[in-house]
């Protein structure tokens, strides 16, 4: 009886988990949060899950993913210009992003960039890099470029 109560709360600790592709902890460590100045810090439970936890910079910093800290916001010239349309790169062969469904998920060393996946065929997915127009910034809980970065 005591292992059955043992492997339903171990069961219990990842069940409510959401494996959506904005959860792309799959190692420990740090990964971009939903705005520039958040970021995750990704664990693994015991039971084979990953728990991920969102921590704001202070200070208006941003993350910088390459250092693993908060940097100092940029200043940037305000944009009179409407919002064109983001440019679509070349698809890198990244290392850590994996799709699980249609949508977008933020660059991890460039919050002027964000992924779009999109379902191609059975098991077939396709990871496109695109780029925001200069002087804006992806939001991931927008699901959109925003811009200018300093709210001017």
């Amino acid at each position: 009886m005591l292992k059955i109560v043992l492997l339903l709360s171990a069961a219990a600790l990842c069940y409510g988990a959401d494996r959506s592709i904005d959860d792309y902890c799959s190692k420990d460590g740090y990964m971009p949060g939903p705005d520039p100045d958040d970021y995750y810090t990704c664990e693994k439970v015991p039971d084979q899950c990953w728990n991920r936890h969102l921590v704001h910079c202070p200070a208006g910093g941003i993350w910088d993913q390459l250092t693993h800290k908060c940097k100092p916001k940029p200043t940037a010239a305000p944009t009179p210009t409407p919002t064109p349309r983001p440019t679509v790169g070349p698809t890198p062969d990244p290392v850590d992003l994996y799709c699980s469904r249609d949508g977008y998920m933020p660059d991890f060393e460039d919050h002027h960039k964000f992924y779009q996946c999109e379902n191609i065929g059975p098991h077939k997915w396709r990871l496109t890099m695109q780029t925001c127009p200069s002087g804006y910034t992806w939001v991931q809980e927008h699901k959109r470029c925003d811009g200018p970065p300093d709210g001017r």
